[in-house]
């Protein structure tokens, strides 16, 4: 049983992924896939389509006077 179970969770592709955004360091031209390669800009990071489970994390002690309303674009299916 237990053996099913991982071959299960195996199975279960996982594409959920980070996005990281710095308004003082980032670089919109950048991937924002890790701390050093953060975009810049809430617009930038709006322009990106993100899956379910995706998450965009803010650094820690920046301050932006951007406003940007989040999608529904990672909602899941049904």
């Amino acid at each position: 049983m237990k053996a099913q179970i991982l071959l299960l969770a195996a199975a279960i592709p996982l594409t959920a992924a980070d996005f990281h955004l710095d308004c003082a360091s980032g670089d919109d031209t950048a991937n924002g896939s890790s701390p050093a390669t953060a975009w810049k800009t809430t617009a930038r990071a709006s322009r990106h389509t993100f899956g379910p489970g995706d998450r965009l994390l803010l650094n820690r002690g920046i301050t932006s006077s951007e406003e940007r309303r989040v999608g529904e674009e990672g909602r899941s299916r049904r």
